[in-house]
């Protein structure tokens, strides 16, 4: 017997189609964890929303309703759906361990790529968890990265990826679908900063977004000081980054006091969603800031962030928080922030370069 995550992660990088349907669109999520199903001797199908609900599969499997702060198991199959309202497929993926802010996982078609290991907030966009589909009698199983340094139980105080840093040394170098598929995912140019993985002759890139893209190793560097695989100590400061203190309390009586990290935001956008100073924090592209908000002095810091004359960060808040509009609250980057319009999250919105 072994482990799910184990074979799931020898599939990472390649196209996988168990069924042949659709037949324009091949490579779906569940091809991913029927043939991980079939390692075992039996059969996963369905939509991934629909994983672990057809057929008789007790002799295999413990089918187990999600419920939020449960234990999970490195090994299981995670069946997903979209926002109530808006249900079709659903999603499902093998989870290989940590905090589900910052979760390792394999899956395949998430923004519609092929097989790819890498870790990502798994609550928070979009997905609901269903339940868990965990395999019977498998091997304990905890991954590690090429130095043998065990990467799969970050916890929710851990949340730095498991990941290095890269520059591009070549002024133009174009990352593709995989390495046997030429599309051009993205273009990037020299000093670019990317995350990644190295796989042979190619490093994999891994947004927070689950994009990925294929760029071969001449053209880049390793950046040991970016390196985001050491936690950080929580710092105790007066001036972040220059600007002011953060007051012991925020405009809405929230007690921020004592130590806080700061996050950058190359940590921030790896991430993608961190909880820090009692919130949950996400960021979006400065270009997505509406344009009939007036904002006095807009324009990027030198840190990427979309602030104010004043230098604070540009915020939205949840439409649940009520009318906050023009409030200030302490953040985890190392400036305050200030709210100029709402949105439909859960989280305090910042805009990045």
């Amino acid at each position: 017997m072994t482990n799910a995550y184990k074979i799931a992660q020898q599939y990472a990088g390649q196209c996988l189609d168990f069924d042949g349907y659709p037949r324009d669109q091949p490579y779906q999520c569940v091809d991913l964890v029927m043939m991980v199903a079939r390692q075992f001797g039996f059969e996963l199908w369905g939509n991934g929303n629909q994983i672990g609900t057809i057929g008789d599969l007790s002799p295999w499997v413990e089918i187990i309703p999600y419920t939020e702060g449960m234990k999970l198991k490195t090994g299981d199959i995670f069946s997903t759906d979209d926002e109530p309202g808006a249900e079709e497929y659903g999603h499902t993926f093998v989870y290989g361990g940590g905090d589900l802010s910052n979760a390792l996982i394999v899956e395949q078609n998430y923004q519609h790529q092929c097989t790819v290991e890498h870790r990502r907030a798994v609550v928070g966009y979009g997905n609901r968890i269903l339940r868990i589909v965990r395999i019977k009698n498998q091997d304990n199983y905890e991954p590690t990265d090429a130095n043998g340094v065990k990467v799969g139980n970050a916890k929710e105080t851990d949340k730095f990826i498991a990941r290095d840093f890269f520059e591009i040394t070549c002024d133009k170098v174009e990352g593709i679908k995989s390495p046997g598929d030429s599309t051009v995912i993205e273009t990037f140019y020299k000093c670019n900063k990317v995350t990644g993985n190295i796989n042979g002759e190619w490093l994999i890139y891994d947004k927070y977004d689950g994009s990925v893209a294929y760029i071969p190793i001449s053209c880049v560097k390793k950046l040991d000081d970016y390196s985001t695989t050491k936690k950080e100590e929580k710092k105790k400061y007066e001036t972040p980054n220059g600007y002011d203190w953060f007051t012991d309390k925020t405009t809405d009586g929230i007690d921020q006091s004592g130590t806080q990290k700061i996050y950058s935001l190359a940590q921030f956008v790896s991430l993608g969603r961190i909880k820090e100073a009692n919130y949950e924090w996400t960021y979006s592209a400065g270009s997505s800031f509406p344009e009939n908000v007036q904002v006095p002095g807009k324009g990027f810091n030198a840190y990427g962030f979309l602030s104010d004359g004043d230098g604070n960060i540009i915020m939205s808040a949840p439409k649940t928080y009520g009318d906050i509009i023009g409030r200030t609250y302490n953040t985890p980057f190392g400036f305050k922030g200030k709210v100029y319009t709402t949105n439909d999250k859960t989280s305090f919105d910042v805009y990045v370069r």
